[in-house]
């Protein structure tokens, strides 16, 4: 796993496990999208910094900042999600060391896209 900055999955598991831990009546992050974060975090590539952020509607979130753009992970119950890089749109995906794929590709991408 990469370098954190700022919250792990336990400190998230400590402050988002009960109904509007965020008081603005966020649902709680289950074990089950915890046990998730924890599966994908050995395939996110290790040179790389991460933040973890919880999200209101039970989810967890991954992100790295590159350059001028943001690749992200998406962790819910019922799989993993990242954003297609032309449409915006969301790819779902349940095996998580699809992440690591993904990801190489996000880099390449913009690095092309930088030397233009």
């Amino acid at each position: 796993m990469g370098e954190y900055i700022g919250n792990t999955i336990e400190s998230l598991r400590k402050a988002c496990s009960v109904k509007d831990w965020d008081g603005y009546d966020a649902d709680p992050i289950s074990e089950e999208v915890f046990q998730k974060a924890e599966v994908i975090e050995k395939y996110l590539p290790l040179d790389e910094t991460w933040d973890l952020f919880p999200g209101g509607d039970g989810s967890l979130q991954y992100e790295n900042r590159y350059d001028d753009d943001m690749f992200y992970v998406e962790i819910y119950p019922d799989g993993y999600y990242v954003e297609e890089l032309d449409t915006h749109a969301d790819i779902s995906f349940n095996y998580p060391e699809t992440v690591k794929i993904l990801f190489d590709m996000y880099k390449k991408r913009k690095a092309k896209c930088k030397n233009k």
